[in-house]
């Protein structure tokens, strides 16, 4: 919670602040006793904002980020990342595992879009790994096969940026999700995708987790499209046939740029080979993914509509300081984060379970 410029002394008494102010009453150089860092959190929002309702104005404004981000990546009906180049989009292609890497809601992030990567390009491994135990587990890389995504709001922090180097050490491809450039981790990448959500003020995080998670969808969408596209040309390239290879390019470009080559020996190039089979992403998948992008604005003033004063004053008010979450599949990395907001913003100790721990776990016993 420092910034730039912060000195701050941690004892047994508290923390000692010492910060200048850039605008208000109180003058520059202010000296703040914190007692607790519970009370901490709570001022420092309000010293940087002056409003107790700054978490709502951060919901609020997924009305506005969420729909930009559609709208930039959104050409029609094709999915475009400008600042990926046709060379890298390339290589993600044939790559066939996909890691991702962060703390806290950032690797909340990765656990939530480990199933699409796996469902719409047909990768053989998608996996979210904490950057802690990446390197507590010496986790093996592979260069030749993987791509490793390193998530982090800020783009400076220390564990993933420590795992980033980790990986960079033994060859391995890095690509940034930040919501801030340039940052250690985004120039320390092979390539950045940027979150596009805004100037992040409250903890916990709030729109940052919802915009990372829809760029990383609209990343894999984008690949499995591609994949798709290639395979319905169904096109064979042979040594010698330029002019043929030409004439696919400018009649396809959506299809083609920058992912045909030659082949050898009349040898097929089929980018959707890795996992192919009962994964990977279908016309018909592809559409509803599209239609869908297109109700999300909706769907969001509907979610953010919902009165849940009865629920959070139960939470609050109630002598019980414990909240179960339960879910599966998919659902299931929405409950962690929910349960980690939770414990953040309210202080109450959520635990998430699967369906299936529930049963063999407290019900067993």
């Amino acid at each position: 919670y420092l910034k730039n410029g912060d000195v701050a002394k941690i004892s047994k008494e508290g923390i000692l602040l010492h910060r200048e102010l850039s605008s208000g009453a109180a003058a520059a150089g202010a000296l703040r006793e914190v007692p607790s860092l519970r009370e901490y959190k709570y001022e420092e929002i309000k010293f940087d904002v002056g409003d107790d309702v700054i978490m709502e104005v951060e919901f609020e404004s997924q009305k506005f980020c969420l729909p930009g981000i559609i709208n930039e990546r959104l050409a029609g009906s094709q999915i475009v990342f400008r600042e990926l180049e046709s060379s890298i989009v390339d290589m993600l292609l044939e790559r066939k595992r996909f890691y991702f890497v962060g703390c806290g809601s950032s690797y909340n992030v990765g656990l939530s879009v480990a199933q699409a990567f796996t469902d719409f390009v047909g990768a053989e491994i998608s996996e979210a790994l904490n950057s802690v135990a990446l390197i507590d587990r010496n986790h093996y890389v592979s260069p030749s096969d993987s791509v490793y995504i390193f998530i982090s709001q800020s783009g400076t922090t220390g564990d993933t940026y420590q795992a980033l180097k980790y990986c960079l050490e033994r060859g391995a491809f890095c690509i940034a999700l930040t919501n801030n450039r340039p940052t250690t981790i985004s120039e320390a990448c092979h390539a950045t995708i940027d979150v596009m959500a805004g100037v992040e003020r409250a903890v916990a995080s709030t729109k940052a987790y919802t915009c990372q998670y829809l760029q990383l969808c609209l990343l894999a969408a984008m690949l499995g499209k591609r994949k798709l596209d290639m395979q319905n040309a169904d096109v064979h390239i042979t040594n010698g046939h330029g002019s043929y290879i030409d004439a696919i390019k400018s009649s396809n470009p959506a299809v083609c740029n920058g992912s045909l080559r030659s082949h050898k020996n009349g040898v097929s190039y089929n980018p959707g080979s890795a996992g192919a089979g009962a994964h990977g992403l279908t016309a018909e998948k592809y559409s509803s993914f599209i239609s869908a992008l297109r109700a999300l604005p909706a769907g969001i003033e509907a979610a953010l509509s919902k009165d849940i004063n009865e629920m959070t004053n139960y939470l609050i008010g109630s002598k019980n300081r414990c909240l179960f979450l339960l879910s599966r599949g998919m659902e299931y990395a929405t409950a962690v984060e929910a349960g980690l907001k939770i414990s953040e913003v309210t202080q109450v100790a959520t635990k998430v379970l699967s369906c299936a721990d529930l049963m063999h776990g407290p019900f067993a016993l």
